[in-house]
C-alpha cells in the first residue's frame, strides 16, 4: 500500500492551496473538518470558496494574487496544487520537495506525498474511505454513514473515558473488561467499578492483548 491512511495531528499546522476552482473548493472543504489553518491563493476564486472564507474567517484566508515557476514557498506544513496547469504544477511539486513540504496535486496525483480521504466522525467513531473514484467514494461513504448509526456514540465514549481510567490505574484485563462492556446494553457505574477492582486483586504484569491495550 503505497498511500497509507494515518490520522494527523493538525493543530497549529499551516497548509497552502493554491487554486481558486472546484478542486480546490473540494480540497478545502475536506480540510475545513481539521484543525489546521489555510491559506489560498490564486488570481480568482469561485464564489463557494469565498462564501467559505466568510464562514470561516479565522480558519481560511484567501489572497489573489498570480503564481508562477518562481513562487517561493514559506513555513507552510503542507502544499496543496489544484490549478490544473500540469508543467506549473511539475514545477511547484519540484520546488516544494526540496524544501521538505509534502504535497498534493490534484492534476499529478501519483506524484503527489499524500491524498486526502473522504471521512465521517460520530464522536470518538472516525471512519475514511478512498477509491480514486470520487463518485464511488460518495457512495460508499452514504453507506458507510447509514451503517454507523448502529453504533451508540454514548456508550462508545464511556467505554473510552472507563479505559483511560484503567489505563492510568495500571489495571491488568483492559481488553478483558472492554469485551464485557461492549456486549452490554447499557453500562452501568457500579457494575465497571466493580470490574476494575476485582481486575486489580491480582495485580499482573500485562502482557499479550491485554499489555497492546495499555500501549496507546
Amino acid at each position: 500500500m503505497r498511500y497509507y491512511p494515518v490520522m494527523v495531528d493538525t493543530t497549529d499546522k499551516k497548509g497552502l492551496v493554491i487554486g481558486g476552482g472546484h478542486s480546490a473548493r473540494i480540497k478545502i472543504v475536506n480540510l475545513l473538518d481539521s484543525e489546521c489553518l489555510l491559506y489560498c491563493m490564486a488570481e480568482t476564486f469561485c464564489s463557494e470558496i469565498e462564501a467559505l472564507a466568510d464562514t470561516y474567517p479565522d480558519r481560511l484566508f484567501l489572497k489573489v494574487r498570480s503564481v508562477d515557476e518562481s513562487f517561493r514557498f514559506f513555513a507552510y506544513d503542507f502544499l496543496v496544487l489544484a490549478t490544473g496547469d500540469k508543467a506549473l504544477e511539475e514545477t511547484l511539486i519540484r520546488r516544494a520537495k526540496l524544501s521538505s513540504i509534502p504535497v498534493l496535486s490534484t492534476t499529478l496525483k501519483d506524484a503527489s506525498d499524500f491524498h486526502l480521504a473522504s471521512h465521517i466522525e460520530r464522536g470518538p467513531l472516525v471512519l475514511s474511505v478512498s477509491t480514486g473514484n470520487p463518485t464511488m467514494t460518495r457512495y460508499i461513504k452514504d453507506d458507510l454513514r447509514a451503517w454507523s448509526e448502529r453504533y451508540n456514540i454514548q456508550k462508545m465514549e464511556q467505554m473510552n473515558a472507563i479505559r483511560r481510567h484503567m489505563v492510568d490505574k495500571h489495571s491488568p484485563n483492559i481488553a478483558a473488561v472492554m469485551r464485557q462492556l461492549w456486549t452490554e446494553e447499557r453500562i452501568r457505574k457500579d457494575d465497571w467499578e466493580d470490574r476494575i477492582e476485582d481486575s486489580g486483586r491480582n495485580e499482573r504484569k500485562p502482557t499479550g492483548e491485554d499489555s497492546s491495550e495499555t500501549s496507546d
